[in-house]
């Protein structure tokens, strides 16, 4: 079916929440784009040209790439309301996995391709077209930071008209122009719709609040371009800034909604509020042509089990073996929640999904799969045709939250964290995802903590446990296994991190591969599991890097020395580090999929409750009625209790 008719206008305003649409539907909370006739694509736009020497500074944050950003967002509007046929994609170099994502797009709506080789004719094109009708005057933030990297309103001068504008522009069918750019724009017949050079997020707020969308929030550097069209397609507030101005503007946002985009300064301090106001952070401040990709929707251009990472790895509990004398342990990539980063430098990039030797050993990859499969396909799909047998998905949270403090600024925080859970809920079963990855602001064993674990897994169909890292340190909660009931009355772990694969964090169970796989090799293995202490987990923190040493004489020489260039040459993160740490493993330690240990955390710390678990789900009445009066106090009890039902099968489809 053709995307750019009045249907899809529809479809747009029922799940953004716009004026006269609805709110968003569950697994529907990025709105998406019609399906397009062309695709635009213009060169590098790290090249583009300077609008006005020496005042503008051109290619990748200079005014051409914000007003084309605004570009993309206004053609794509068009496309749903049926007033265009073509989306706007920026160039984004040599990078690899952007030109995998248009090719899928273009291969799955088959809109045709047109190269552009001058840019500010686009503006012209769609002008004509009347898709745009002026422009909204700002002015670029002069103060004296890097993108993201300071709190803005400590910067002299500081200007955030560049938000006002996008917002504004989303408004009122214009592109946002920076004021040394305006002649250009004028000398096109273009007109000025409203000057905000001058006016900031308050008074955006004040004005304009009563007309933008309350289901989604853009939280934007002004010195930055990117993500902007995604904004004016939402008629999104743009705001940037740890302030109690930002917090306004949460608690104006209807509940579970995301915040798009990052915000600068301490991490804490900015994830937080949104937590406690019942919202989740997408962390994608430098994803790049949403407008486009979200044009792909799974379901309808991609069958569902085409996306499923884990079609090769998801593990039958009946198939594993019951031993002693092992420890079992597994290693999860930490920061999935980043969408920016597994659209961009993840599935490509050789530390990572695109690392020459994965699949060699089981791992766990921390994955957006919600925010994924809703506007970014082409990136799902790559990953599920990837995938190896050892490869396991994790769904991170469904955006960041801190799930100790979701809500709390509410009055049902309760109600607000089920609620989003059901926002996933059916994204999850769709996907054949069983674990999730949850992180706490504070300490992750806390009773808000355990009661947010009790409510998630009430409402997430076939969850089989929940790991758990902490916000500081993620290893936090050393491993102490809790139990919760899920949404079959299953007994299921949530199980924090032991151990942490972190640089230079000097704590318990925290370091270099050597330092880990020493923690590991002492833990308990000998005779029957019998406690957690048998089992657990190591976060892999995704940024940290390390250099091949020998660590016969000290165990922290695969640590980088940032000041030798030689070193940081040579250093890796990533998936390959974690194969040095395997490696230094004693025989008897049994690395797993997550997955895997999960299952495995079941069927030896709770027996009984996780064989009839599976006697349910295989429908043997007969062996339940066996299993009431079954002696399980010794571990020779507990497996012929197992190999009995192994041996079993499966039984007959129970009735739903």
């Amino acid at each position: 079916m053709s995307g750019w008719n009045s249907l899809a206008a529809t479809a747009f305003l029922a799940l953004s929440g716009a004026p006269g649409g609805g709110p968003a539907t569950a697994a529907g909370y990025w709105p998406g784009v019609g399906h397009p006739r062309f695709i635009y694509v213009t060169g590098d736009m790290h090249g583009f040209p300077s609008l006005a020497p020496g005042r503008d500074p051109g290619g990748r944050f200079g005014a051409l790439a914000f007003t084309l950003e605004s570009l993309a967002g206004q053609a794509a509007r068009a496309v749903n309301e049926g007033r265009g046929q073509s989306l706007v994609w920026m160039g984004v170099g040599a990078n690899a996995s952007y030109q995998t994502w248009l090719a899928g797009v273009l291969r799955l709506t088959r809109a045709r391709r047109v190269e552009v080789t001058d840019p500010l004719a686009l503006v012209k094109t769609f002008a004509r077209q009347g898709v745009i009708k002026g422009y909204v005057l700002y002015r670029a933030d002069p103060s004296d930071r890097r993108p993201y990297e300071a709190q803005p309103e400590r910067q002299p001068g500081y200007s955030n008209s560049a938000n006002v504008a996008t917002t504004v522009a989303s408004l009122c069918s214009g592109v946002i122009v920076e004021e040394a750019a305006e002649p250009v724009f004028r000398a096109m017949g273009l007109r000025c719709l409203e000057d905000v050079r001058d006016r900031d997020e308050e008074w955006l707020f004040a004005t304009y609040r009563h007309r933008c969308n309350r289901r989604l929030v853009h939280v934007l550097d002004p010195k930055a371009p990117d993500d902007r069209g995604y904004a004016i397609l939402t008629q999104s507030l743009c705001v940037f800034g740890v302030t109690p101005f930002t917090e306004r503007v949460y608690a104006w946002l209807k509940p579970n909604s995301p915040v798009v985009g990052w915000n600068a300064g301490d991490e804490y301090r900015a994830v937080s509020p949104m937590s406690r106001w019942g919202k989740f952070l997408t962390a994608s401040n430098w994803c790049s042509n949403l407008t486009v990709t979200s044009a792909v929707r799974a379901g309808q251009d991609v069958p569902w089990p085409s996306l499923q990472v884990n079609r090769q790895s998801d593990v039958d509990p009946l198939s594993l073996t019951w031993e002693t004398d092992r420890h079992y342990t597994a290693f999860v990539l930490s920061d999935g929640d980043n969408l920016q980063w597994q659209m961009g430098n993840f599935t490509h990039h050789a530390w990572y999904w695109g690392a020459p030797t994965r699949g060699r050993f089981p791992f766990g990859w921390t994955a957006c799969l919600a925010d994924l499969s809703q506007v970014a396909v082409p990136t799902l799909q790559y990953m599920a045709t990837t995938a190896t047998a050892n490869d396991t998905a994790i769904l991170a949270e469904a955006g960041y939250f801190y799930a100790d403090e979701y809500g709390a600024r509410l009055a049902d925080p309760g109600r607000a964290i089920e609620e989003h859970m059901d926002q996933v809920a059916a994204t999850m079963a769709q996907l054949g995802i069983h674990v999730l990855e949850l992180i706490t602001g504070g300490d992750c064993r806390s009773p808000a903590a355990q009661e947010a674990y009790r409510r998630i897994a009430r409402r997430l169909r076939g969850l089989d446990g929940i790991l758990v890292i902490q916000y500081a340190p993620y290893n936090g909660g050393q491993g102490e296994i809790m139990w919760v009931e899920n949404r079959e009355h299953e007994t299921i772990p949530v199980i924090p991190a032991r151990y942490c694969l972190w640089a230079k964090l000097r704590r318990p169970g925290c370091g270099p591969p050597a330092e880990v796989a020493q923690a590991i090799n002492r833990a308990e293995h000998a005779g029957p599991v019998t406690g957690d202490g048998f089992l657990d987990w190591t976060i892999v923190h995704a940024w940290s890097r390390f250099r091949q040493a020998d660590t016969t004489a000290n165990l922290r020489a695969e640590e980088v020395d940032e000041a030798d260039p030689a070193q940081v040459a040579d250093a890796k993160a990533g998936y390959e580090p974690v194969g040095w740490c395997i490696q230094r493993l004693e025989p008897q330690v049994r690395v797993v999929s997550p997955q895997e240990l999960v299952w495995r955390t079941r069927l030896y710390l709770r027996t009984r409750e996780t064989l009839q678990a599976l006697a349910r789900r295989a429908g043997q009445e007969d062996y339940l009625r066996w299993l009431e009066a079954a002696p399980l106090t010794t571990d020779t009890e507990r497996r012929a209790a197992f190999e009995r039902l192994r041996a079993l099968g499966p039984g007959p489809t129970p009735a739903p």
